[in-house]
């Protein structure tokens, strides 16, 4: 997905007028001297704590905190991602500034197509396991976030991952574990090497930055704002359970025992000191029994 240039958020946060996004969700604002006061909708306010100021374009509010411009503004009215926020403004900046659905309000019905659930959830706890593995491999794979599947990286690994961590000449990646764990170089595929080579060209169309994630307001990603993005899209995906990023070093370690990889490398790969933290993906890997009674 393709980043917003910087000069379409620059244009939108002077062009787009705060006081007339409040205004249009519903709120009065009262003159103050050079800003206007009005009710916060972001919590119970029995008096007006919610400043803008039109000579900045922002807004704050004093009794919960919330602030900023008009993008967050959408963002925090519509609760929607900053990316979404973006895109209403482009389209349509009145649209963006309708406030929070009331109760006579119409029902607004959704006319995207769902998509089929990517694992059958009646399925026993093995196959529900197997289902998984395989869903996030083959889904994984085709997305910049296959290198925290891919490598077994945990959340604080991947956001502190840097462009002079990957080495395109020899095609590997020189990680850094975190908890005194084990950093060793890992080999990067042809399509990990497509993916990396893509996401470094749209940094450098916009503006160069050491980490290899970054948010789409071309800042390094956090652990927690790749945490709710990881859950935003397995909620998306049809999961009938929470997503955390953790699950991806797990579905790593789970997809190498499932392919017959040895205890040792597993270990290696993921970078545990202790070997009694990699066990626990070969006991559940059914098919090492497999053969052991054939004649």
């Amino acid at each position: 997905m393709a980043r917003i240039p910087q000069n379409d958020i620059e244009r939108l946060k002077n062009e787009v007028s705060v006081e007339r996004l409040v205004e249009s969700a519903g709120i009065a604002l009262k003159k103050s001297g050079k800003d206007y006061i009005g009710l916060c909708p972001f919590h119970d306010d029995s008096e007006p704590s919610l400043v803008v100021t039109p000579a900045k374009n922002l807004w704050h509010c004093f009794g919960c905190g919330a602030a900023g411009g008009p993008i967050d503004w959408v963002m925090k009215i519509k609760g929607v991602s900053f990316r979404h926020a973006v895109e209403l403004l482009r389209t349509d900046p009145a649209l963006a500034a309708e406030g929070l659905n009331t109760l006579d309000a119409p029902v607004k019905r959704s006319h995207v197509r769902s998509l089929p659930p990517p694992v059958a959830f009646d399925a026993d706890d093995q196959a529900l396991l197997n289902q998984t593995i395989d869903y996030y491999h083959e889904t994984l794979k085709q997305s910049p976030e296959a290198v925290a599947y891919r490598h077994g990286l945990r959340v604080s690994e991947l956001c502190a991952l840097r462009w002079t961590h990957i080495d395109f000449a020899a095609s590997r990646i020189d990680l850094v574990r975190a908890k005194r764990s084990t950093s060793l170089p890992h080999p990067l595929s042809g399509d990990e090497m497509r993916l990396l080579r893509q996401m470094q060209r749209q940094q450098q169309d916009q503006m160069a930055c050491a980490y290899v994630f970054m948010t789409e307001r071309l800042g390094p990603m956090s652990p927690s704002g790749f945490s709710q993005m990881l859950a935003r899209t397995g909620k998306a995906a049809g999961f009938g359970f929470r997503v955390h990023p953790h699950m991806l070093r797990h579905a790593c370690g789970y997809k190498l025992a499932n392919d017959g990889c040895d205890i040792r490398t597993i270990q290696d790969y993921l970078g545990h000191k202790n070997i009694q933290h990699t066990v626990r993906y070969t006991q559940l890997a059914a098919d090492r029994f497999k053969g052991l009674w054939d004649e």
